[in-house]
């Protein structure tokens, strides 16, 4: 929830035109300031920070609407004594962001970056991995990443010096030195802070690195035969949605516009709609992966609010009672192959995660393709 957030609120921050051109700007500040709000409520104090809410394996075992589930659900929170660098320093990464978006509610704005400021200061001072706190829903690459996406973040928001300090000198060679092959993800923000540090600083270092994230993405990672980039057979839309988001914003501050536009193009109108009516190798249609977008869409989400009217109903590959507006789904297989089937949670899933990026990149090419301005 932390990271969509932040890159929602990236987004709304970069390509604002877009999103006040199309009229959406009060729609996309409602919509994030739902889980800022939450995480506020999650950090009652400067010692503790709720992250999860539900046992994961209860919680999966249970297909019906939310409305109707009744079962105990405890709650998981970090304290010194039990850290989770991870959770601490992306809440404070979504704060720091959101309190520069609502700027002009000054004490709205305060509140997050006091908070941001403190759940900083429990990742960094606490440090320890989210797989002692939450061993069911952890991070698998370390919190580093999160450190120096939280510092960068609260330096944008407060210009305090130490943050960009951090962020370089005690970080960057731990987090981010390195990130081709790798994905920005909930679990990956390195090539994130690279970009953010060029910016800040407009260090060649930085760019470099981020170029080196981008090549190893647009040239060394497979493809499908219609183009998606296939870095992970879970959810292959969102990493190429993520990246294409990134590209978008490094062309906006001058790294290779012309190239990195394309990429984000091909990679967020495959997603729309593969191409063509009819995939050779599979017979199937082509997809496209946002649900209601177009004719051709999944009909059967790995969603339980989609799959159910009241209590418990099961997951089917039947067409379900509720269509999910907007949702984007995992995505196909290597060769363009996909299974519209609630059961398939590798394809069929759908998550905030999934979706955040995506949108990001939309306002992108919006702002940048289209050209929109206020």
């Amino acid at each position: 929830m932390a990271w969509s957030a932040t890159t929602l609120i990236w987004g709304v921050l970069e390509f604002g035109d877009a999103w006040k051109k199309t009229g959406e700007m009060k729609n996309i500040l409602d919509t994030v300031k739902w889980p800022l709000d939450y995480l506020l409520k999650c950090h009652p104090n400067e010692d503790t920070y709720y992250v999860q809410v539900g046992d994961g394996n209860a919680d999966h075992s249970y297909w019906g609407a939310a409305e109707s589930l009744n079962m105990n659900r405890p709650s998981f929170a970090i304290t010194p004594n039990n850290p989770g660098t991870e959770f601490a320093a992306e809440g404070a990464a979504a704060l720091a962001a959101g309190s520069i978006l609502f700027e002009d509610d000054t004490a709205y704005s305060a509140l997050l970056k006091a908070k941001a400021r403190s759940l900083f200061e429990l990742a960094d001072k606490n440090r320890g991995s989210s797989d002692i706190s939450s061993p069911f829903y952890k991070s698998y690459s370390g919190y580093w990443d999160e450190l120096g996406w939280a510092a960068v973040w609260l330096y944008k928001a407060t210009k305090d010096a130490k943050y960009l300090k951090m962020a370089e000198n005690d970080y960057y060679d731990n987090c981010c030195a390195v990130t081709n092959k790798t994905e920005f993800s909930w679990d990956r923000k390195s090539s994130a802070v690279q970009l953010i540090l060029y910016d800040l600083t407009k260090k060649e270092k930085y760019a470099d690195g981020f170029a080196g994230f981008m090549d190893s993405w647009m040239y060394e990672t497979p493809r499908t035969p219609k183009g998606l980039v296939f870095f992970d057979k879970w959810a292959p839309n969102r990493y190429s949605a993520n990246t294409a988001f990134l590209g978008l914003v490094a062309a906006k501050h001058g790294l290779e516009p012309t190239t990195y536009i394309a990429f984000a193009k091909s990679q967020i109108d495959y997603i729309l709609k593969a191409g063509g009516d009819i995939n050779p190798e599979t017979k199937q249609p082509y997809y496209s992966y946002q649900i209601g977008f177009g004719d051709n869409f999944p009909r059967a989400p790995h969603h339980r609010g989609a799959s159910c009217g009241n209590g418990w109903c099961g997951c089917s590959g039947s067409p379900q009672p509720n269509i999910l507006y907007g949702a984007i789904v995992g995505g196909p297989g290597k060769n363009d192959d996909y299974s519209d089937d609630c059961g398939n949670y590798v394809t069929n899933e759908v998550a905030t995660d999934y979706n955040a990026g995506f949108t990001s990149a939309c306002a992108g090419l919006a702002q940048l393709v289209l050209k929109l301005k206020r």
